[in-house]
């Protein structure tokens, strides 16, 4: 399960009576499940599956909604609307109008109890949705922005307007305003600016049509951002964190930063009223604004500056990014690690170990690549030092990226001298893992791919000039693909090579390994994006990776990225 939910749950939508959730919880019915997307407003709550289908729980009613084509996108607004996308690029709304609009039918008034397509929106290749307080917005790929719904000034907007052009990201919230960046790097705002939250110097009522802004950071620099009825949070990859409008005790009607996080390296922001949330690299997590003082909805907290308190959550495993639903809630995403997955997958059956630890099979390179050192000296250190419970618990950080107790932690440092200047928790299999595709000394492990030749068919040609090679760690193989641990079975304890039939060619394979250590799909200047998703559409199935594999989602975002069909 990668989302968790805290603190008041007014709605019960993760399926329990308690009205303060002293601890994160995983939403009811979704213990067992990686989701793609979960969110929740002041009626529902929405989770977004892996198969393309959206399941809603209004308190304790449950519906699930289904469409010919698989739903890619969902996004809810604050007063009881959704919007989502679907994999051909259409258009749906879902919900209350409230009198606004939201919806997009045309009518203020009419309630979807179904999904309703806005077909004006149909063939005009929809890559993004948004909906926020009650507004919804739309971006196609070439840039056009649509918006409709709610405007202050009494004239909503019943079906999609289009309001701007080269539009490359839409931010937004529970808020009545909103901030688009251009693709040439152009900052705008637009909407509701009675507290300044729009950051242009002044305080006015809704702003209708969209304004240039000039903010003092660099708009391709945001990382993440959280916008709310009276105020905006906007985070830079400088690791400063920017406010504008009312997020107590901060008033200002330009960007200013908060000198409070400067040096703490916030990873993940969001707010909702005049209160934000802070997440730090460290995962320390951090509680700012009106309410806080007197009326305190989260259990272990410390206050640590004016208006801020620290918040002790002892989730077991690294949040990846946090929000606000619809009040006074928090949600968890937990970094989705699909590396860690089967690496945890590997520990756990044991896939052809090679060494021992106090009797704890282990993968030698594995251990090497985590602690820095050759295993000789690593086995020794572990087994005239630790006891085998010690042991244990540090292969689950090796592994699967777990916390380690203060005492071990303190201990690995004293007898691993280079671990000595790092921080074990910021220590990540991803990045240990790309320098370890780098490292091509330490590569066990072959595959050959036969070179195209018309006038030779044989699969069986020994001749190794008919191959060409790309080299890997076996256990990479062995962990992330179940063609491969198959194949394994065939193959002798000495071999060093299989060979792949696959018919790809060798560039998309070169690609698809580095995905097998990073999780992502980059390409280079020389490679031809058409085909790399066409020859690797099929490779999720075909090399039998982790069902929640994101390969098709790193292959769609090429798709976008390329604006290919």
């Amino acid at each position: 399960m990668n989302y968790l939910v805290y603190g008041i749950n007014n709605n019960s939508y993760i399926g329990t009576n308690k009205k303060v959730l002293e601890k994160p919880l995983k939403p009811e019915n979704f213990a067992n499940e990686n989701l793609l997307n979960f969110e929740s407003n002041r009626l529902f709550s929405a989770a977004l599956h892996e198969n393309g289908t959206v399941s809603v729980k209004y308190n304790k009613k449950k519906a699930k909604l289904k469409l010919d084509s698989p739903i890619t996108q969902i996004s809810l607004g604050s007063w009881g609307h959704m919007a989502f996308l679907t994999q051909d690029q259409r258009v749906y709304t879902y919900g209350d109008n409230n009198g606004f609009g939201q919806l997009g039918t045309g009518s203020q008034s009419i309630k979807a109890t179904d999904p309703y397509e806005v077909v004006e929106l149909r063939d005009k290749n929809i890559i993004e949705i948004l909906s926020c307080q009650i507004t919804t917005y739309a971006r196609s790929q070439n840039g056009d922005l649509y918006f409709w719904g709610h405007v202050r000034d009494g004239n909503n907007v019943e079906k999609p307007e289009l309001i701007e052009k080269n539009v490359e990201t839409i931010m937004g919230g529970y808020s009545w305003h909103t901030f688009m960046i251009q693709t040439d790097g152009t900052f705008l705002g637009r909407g509701d600016n009675k507290t300044g939250q729009l950051g242009n110097g002044q305080i006015t009522n809704h702003i209708r049509k969209t304004i240039k802004l000039n903010p003092p950071f660099d708009a391709s620099t945001i990382i993440d951002w959280g916008l709310s009825n009276d105020g905006s949070l906007i985070l830079t990859n400088e690791g400063i964190l920017y406010f504008s409008g009312t997020i107590s005790p901060h008033n200002s009607n330009t960007f200013k930063d908060i000198e409070f996080f400067k040096g703490k390296n916030p990873v993940s922001v969001s707010c909702c009223e005049d209160r934000g949330i802070v997440l730090t690299d460290n995962q320390d997590l951090y509680l700012f604004g009106n309410a806080y003082q007197q009326n305190i909805w989260f259990p272990n907290h410390s206050l640590v500056g004016e208006n801020i308190y620290k918040l002790t959550t002892n989730v077991e495993n690294r949040i990846g990014s946090i929000y606000f639903g619809y009040h006074k809630d928090i949600f968890f995403k937990l970094e989705t690690n699909f590396l860690v997955q089967d690496l945890s997958d590997l520990f756990e059956k044991k896939y052809e170990t090679d060494q021992s630890i106090h009797g704890i099979e282990v993968h030698r390179v594995m251990l090497e690549n985590r602690l820095d050192r050759n295993f000789d000296d690593i086995k020794k250190i572990l087994q005239g030092n630790f006891t085998k419970e010690e042991t244990f618990d540090i292969m689950k950080w090796v592994y699967k990226e777990k916390f380690l107790s203060q005492k071990i932690t303190e201990k690995l440092k004293q007898y691993f001298e280079n671990l000595n200047t790092i921080d074990l928790h910021k220590k990540s299999i991803k990045n240990d893992f790309l320098k370890l595709y780098k490292d091509e000394d330490s590569k066990d492990f072959k595959i050959l791919v036969p070179i195209d030749d018309d006038d030779d068919d044989d699969e069986d040609d020994d001749d190794e000039d008919a191959f060409e090679e790309i080299p890997v760690h076996k256990f990479i193989l062995l962990a992330r693909s179940g063609l491969f641990r198959e194949m394994f079975k065939n193959v002798t304890e000495e071999s060093k090579f299989v060979k792949d039939f696959s018919s790809k060619t060798i560039e998309s394979l070169e690609i698809l390994i580095k995905y097998l250590y990073t999780d992502k799909i980059e390409l280079t200047a020389d490679d031809d994006p058409e085909l790399v998703v066409e020859e690797l559409s099929d490779a999720k199935e075909y090399y039998q990776l982790n069902k929640h594999s994101n390969l098709n989602l790193e292959l769609r975002k090429i798709k976008e990225q390329f604006r290919l069909n």
